[in-house]
């Protein structure tokens, strides 16, 4: 439960960066999805 409690103060004092990052990866997984989308259209 101690790598709990870190988490959570990680995310106290850094919560702008942890939705920074949900940001960039769901931008990421937006262009994947795109790309895959458009190459299996394309053949």
């Amino acid at each position: 439960m101690k790598l709990k409690n870190y988490f959570k103060n990680v995310q106290d004092s850094s919560g702008m960066l942890e939705i920074k990052i949900k940001i960039g990866l769901n931008t990421r997984w937006l262009i994947l999805s795109v790309n895959r989308y458009f190459l299996i259209n394309r053949f």
